[in-house]
């Protein structure tokens, strides 16, 4: 594949992979299999872009100078990543929330309380 190939075809698959955190960021993350579903494609649409990238970067090694093509795509595809790890860390700001609330609710449930902050129930109510 020549530069110009391997550099469209890792916009695409980064353009997929921001899809999949749109839809990961609208979603809420008690949904599961949903939530399951599209991190196990988005590992996969991993592991096809770094090979990719892998190549462009053995390419971009190899040749002394680049077209203004060459870097008029690679700075589109460097926005594109970019946009890509803003939603990344959206995604993980809500997640951490998430799992802050399950640890408070989990601690709660162990000191004896019902979930959601409930109320400890009397010695004799079980």
């Amino acid at each position: 594949m020549e530069t110009r190939e391997l550099i469209d075809a890792s916009y695409t698959i980064y353009g997929e992979m921001e899809e999949i955190y749109i839809k990961l960021n609208g979603l809420d993350l008690a949904e599961t299999t949903t939530t399951l579903l599209l991190m196990k494609e988005l590992e996969a649409l991993r592991r096809k872009v770094q090979s990719l990238d892998s190549s462009i970067i053995n390419v971009l090694r190899q040749q002394r100078s680049h077209s203004q093509e060459i870097r008029r795509k690679l700075a589109k595809r460097d926005s594109r990543i970019r946009r890509m790890l803003e939603l990344n860390r959206e995604i993980s700001e809500k997640a951490a929330c998430h799992r802050a609330l399950v640890q408070s609710e989990r601690a709660s449930l162990h000191h004896g309380q019902t979930a959601l902050h409930g109320y400890k129930a009397a010695v004799g109510d079980y």
